[in-house]
């Protein structure tokens, strides 16, 4: 058995973006909102579908929800969800909305603002049948670690979490595999550092939400912040993100039990790239979008390819 890569598109109908939502719903891949370049301003509010990651069909070119990035997308309890992110950065404008949808094009806004803090740069995912957002940032310098978990995108807890768990994070990742949370990676700040920030290399991972314990510090990975974490045939799997200022990566690892880790490929053929979308559609790991930069010169743009990576013979 060995891992096959192959590229769907160049080039899909959407615009170049990162921090896009890309979620599994009705049995087609669905890409909303992100941002083609959070400097100036661009963020979208559109909303694309596909059945095949090749052929996208635009639902709404402006969703009610407003233009953000960086946002939460879940598929959930047969409706699609958008929660919060990043609306601007001149001036910094985090939202905590959340709205519902239970075909992509009709949208109800089902908590105008939420009872936590409004922030982006978060970790997101489904465990046990809720709804999990994760630490994140409202500004550069205002991190969290804390756990909000709902059963129905309107009432939320936050998870009576004890030591020892993670750090106050951002650019994180979060994803459910064999009955556990996970949390991996993430920058936290840091002034001694470029950039004010130390990329984290750690894993950390929960049965409820509320009691962590820490399954590797360091993992054998670089620390990375915006990684693509998810569950795939019973492993959880971890690609590129970025390693250092401006370096973006695309090695590719797997681990059963967030402890041992195998590196399944150093650079698989799609771009190094960060802040990208990412899913398991038909029995593939799906990895689109996201920011890249050019080598040496490392000039950063906005990508809209398709790739894909599946178990062969």
């Amino acid at each position: 058995m060995g891992i096959a890569f192959s590229q769907v598109s160049d080039s899909a109908p959407w615009q170049p973006r990162y921090g896009l939502g890309v979620v599994v719903f009705a049995g087609r891949l669905w890409v909303l909102g992100g941002t083609a370049s959070a400097a100036n301003g661009t963020q979208f509010n559109d909303v694309w579908s596909s059945e095949d990651g090749s052929e996208w069909r635009q639902e709404l070119a402006a969703a009610p929800w407003s233009p953000r990035w960086n946002h939460a997308t879940f598929a959930f309890g047969g409706k699609l969800w958008v929660i919060g992110g990043l609306a601007s950065v001149d001036p910094l404008r985090n939202l905590n909305d959340i709205w519902s949808s239970p075909d992509g094009r009709n949208w109800t806004l089902e908590v105008p603002d939420a009872p936590w803090a409004a922030r982006h740069v978060w970790a997101w995912t489904i465990h046990r049948d809720r709804m999990f957002l994760i630490g994140g940032a409202t500004d550069g310098s205002h991190t969290y670690r804390d756990v909000l978990s709902s059963e129905d995108g309107r009432r939320w807890r936050r998870e009576a979490v004890r030591d020892p768990w993670f750090c106050e994070r951002k650019y994180h990742a979060a994803a459910s595999c064999a009955g556990r949370l996970y949390v991996v990676a993430g920058v936290i700040n840091d002034d001694s550092q470029p950039y004010g920030g130390r990329y984290l290399d750690d894993v950390w991972s929960s049965e409820d939400g509320a009691a962590w314990r820490c399954d590797a510090s360091p993992a054998p990975w670089s620390g990375r912040a915006a990684p693509v974490l998810l569950a795939w045939r019973d492993r959880l799997w971890l690609s590129g993100g970025e390693l250092q200022p401006r370096l973006y990566g695309n090695d590719l690892w797997w681990t059963e039990d967030g402890v041992h880790w195998q590196r399944e490929a150093d650079e698989p053929p799609w771009p190094g790239r960060t802040i990208c979308g990412s899913a398991v559609f038909r029995d593939k790991v799906w990895i689109m979008g996201g920011h890249h930069r050019d080598w040496p010169e490392r000039v950063g743009h906005s990508l809209n390819d398709v790739w894909t990576c599946e178990v062969v013979p």
